[in-house]
């Protein structure tokens, strides 16, 4: 799990309380090194833990300390009872960790990582070529292993990275995967170093559900994988915690969003990761509409040479009222959730009024109110059928326009007034 170097310290010092607290034969407990490689790790945690079950005098019960529930001693129960033994702290309410999104910077590939105090999941790891700089971001983070492990689909982009990075950061609880994969070395260096740790790859069916943390993950998708076209075989899941959400879709395309709204699922989320980097084939009227998020955030890289975010899909996003963070334009994104609202923070400010995180309600509604006269035009889009002021940010691309004369008129046309600029 996540820790530093005063943490270790402190671990340290709370194994040696423990073991001076009770009497145990084993040459190794003895040293409260489990597996002789002369650092503390979880493992010398679960066995110190294993040889003070006498601590259920001192806690309410033992089962109080199956902070998961899973019905097995792992190293946040043993964490938790350190803490509590050591007197490192007095209360501990779980309760109160935030739950930290890192969106990280990988340019056009995809690597997230999910952080609610001593809980973590990375949710892919970028390109090869990005795994040392995630590393690095991992290690800033004080994060040396992960309970969870996600590879939404077999694409270098997404899995890439994940075979470097797993070689140096220990998997706790498991690892999941779609069956489809693609026979590169990427994927193969990928599934090798999983297994080395001796776990194999997951895959979730849709409709199952992972509790951690406090955090409820739901798998959504994919509902079928369609070996010809990998993207429609990303790992779509919603996770939930208090009254937030997070939709992490991989880069699911319009097929599979159809399939997941067909299937029934509660796709509502309060922050949405866009799929395949903001393509025009993903994020289609249809799966956006049943998600009616509050904040989007698009993994992609600057100047890339597929043109992503699309004009289209940046127009769907703004007639939807969606706040846009993209990490070509502001860096690494990081959205906190105390469980009732979320908030953001970046690496970078946006240089330019492109950027649709500048358009939101709150921070255009006085900049945006024209002077309403007899001349007055107003833009529509042909295809979301939305009127807006000329001055409006959120205006479609010149191809989706329409121009009516008059407010009026547009009503009449069937067309509704943006939330934005509020015509």
């Amino acid at each position: 799990m996540k820790t530093q170097n005063k943490a270790l310290a402190i671990l340290m010092s709370a194994l040696l309380f423990l073991m001076s607290a009770v009497s145990c034969s084993s040459a190794s407990a003895a040293k409260g090194d489990a597996n002789g490689d002369g650092k503390i790790s979880s493992a010398d945690a679960r066995l110190v833990l294993r040889v003070a079950a006498q601590l259920d005098k001192a806690i309410a019960s033992f089962a109080d300390c199956d902070m998961d529930e899973n019905g097995r001693l792992t190293s946040v129960d043993a964490r938790v009872v350190l803490r509590i033994a050591a007197r490192i702290i007095t209360a501990y309410d779980p309760n109160e960790e935030l739950l930290l999104v890192h969106f990280i910077d990988v340019g056009q590939a995809d690597c997230i990582l999910v952080e609610r105090g001593d809980y973590t999941m990375l949710i892919d790891g970028g390109n090869v070529a990005d795994a040392p700089a995630v590393l690095s971001y991992l290690q800033d983070k004080g994060v040396v292993s992960l309970d969870y492990v996600v590879s939404t689909h077999a694409h270098e982009d997404h899995v890439g990275g994940l075979g470097r990075i797993l070689a140096e950061i220990e998997i706790e609880n498991g690892v999941f995967a779609p069956k489809t994969g693609e026979k590169t070395n990427a994927y193969d260096n990928f599934c090798s170093v999983v297994r080395e740790q001796g776990f194999s790859p997951v895959t979730p069916l849709p409709g199952e559900t992972l509790s951690f943390g406090g955090m409820q993950v739901r798998f959504l998708g994919p509902i079928t994988e369609d070996e010809k076209r990998l993207n429609n075989t990303s790992i779509v899941m919603k996770l939930v915690f208090g009254a937030t959400s997070f939709l992490f879709t991989g880069d699911a395309e319009r097929d599979e969003e159809l399939e997941i709204i067909d299937s029934g699922a509660d796709l509502s989320a309060t922050v949405l990761k866009v799929g395949h980097h903001g393509s025009e084939s993903s994020t289609s009227y249809a799966f956006l509409w049943n998600i009616m998020p509050k904040y989007a955030v698009i993994s992609v890289g600057e100047n890339n040479s597929y043109g992503h975010p699309e004009d289209a899909v940046l127009s769907r996003l703004r007639d939807a009222d969606v706040q846009v963070y993209r990490t070509d334009l502001q860096g690494t994104v990081v959205a906190r959730s105390d469980g009732k609202t979320v908030r953001f923070s970046t690496d970078k400010t946006p240089q330019s009024g492109d950027n649709p995180a500048a358009s939101t309600t709150q921070e255009t509604s006085a900049t945006t109110t024209a002077p309403t006269t007899a001349a007055q035009t107003y833009i529509g889009n042909k295809n979301s059928h939305v009127f807006h002021l000329p001055t409006c940010p959120n205006l479609p691309k010149p191809s989706n326009r329409v121009t009516f004369n008059s407010r009026d008129d547009a009503v009449n046309a069937g067309y509704r007034a943006c939330g934005n600029c509020k015509p």
